[in-house]
């Protein structure tokens, strides 16, 4: 544990460059969020123009690390001939939802897939940003490692910065809070940007329990959905393997 925490701190020093598409969200103080696929638990549609469901959190923990809030984060629905067009086109900071990755679209269509998110079956849910800007591409990756990271500690909405019992918890969250640091500043973040993020959506459990577990109006099993410890097939790299 103590070594972990050394890295993170060597590590510190090493700043990602400045991406274009971030620069282009702080500048105009929004984040557009291309979607796919308006189907129940994924994106639903609200009366006023909104959306709830399970992809749509991680564009609002997307915002809320950039930005601070998800107020000024815009949907763009989106169907399969639209979705690939709005994200080449830079209409679309990133598209979520119902779309798979593979080996076709990442290599011809001048898109690039980040980690996927949610597994179903043999189809890998994951979201999609425009190729050439792999800062940006670096920032979403890590966003949703630190979302199964914060899930693999045991960090999560109500005691990100509140009250907490036992020594390992207490460890593991200061552990946390240094993984916030360093990893907020490579990728050009404001301080504790993660840590704001994981207090407004929660951690990847939190946010699976709402849309399909316990919290759900009808439960669905986590199986592949469950983090790596628990034999599903999610799981976050280390921040650093060491100078």
């Amino acid at each position: 544990m103590k070594s972990t925490i050394i890295y993170i701190l060597i590590s510190l020093s090493l700043v990602l460059a400045q991406s274009p598409t971030l620069e282009k969200i702080k500048a105009n103080n929004e984040l557009n969020c291309g979607i796919s696929g308006l189907s129940a638990g994924y994106f639903v549609e609200t009366v006023d123009g909104g959306l709830i469901g399970f992809s749509a959190e991680f564009c609002r923990a997307i915002a809320v690390a950039i930005l601070g809030t998800s107020e000024n984060l815009i949907y763009l629905p989106l169907d399969g001939q639209s979705q690939f067009p709005s994200i080449i086109s830079g209409d679309s900071d990133i598209l979520l939802g119902e779309v798979s990755l593979s080996a076709l679209r990442d290599i011809a269509l001048g898109i690039e897939f980040g980690p996927a998110y949610f597994h179903a079956d043999n189809k890998h849910y994951a979201p999609v940003i425009n190729e050439g800007d792999s800062e940006w591409k670096e920032i979403i990756s890590w966003l949703i490692f630190a979302l199964i990271q914060a899930e693999e500690w045991g960090v999560n909405s109500k005691n990100i910065d509140g009250p907490i019992e036992g020594e390992t918890n207490l460890v593991r969250r200061d552990l946390f809070e240094r993984y916030d640091e360093g990893l907020s500043k490579q990728l050009g973040l404001e301080q504790k940007s993660i840590s704001r993020m994981i207090k407004a959506v929660g951690n990847y459990g939190e946010i699976y329990d709402r849309h399909f577990g316990s919290q759900a109006i009808i439960s669905t099993p986590r199986g592949l959905n469950d983090i790596w410890q628990n034999g599903g097939m999610l799981y976050a790299p280390p921040f650093s393997t060491g100078p």
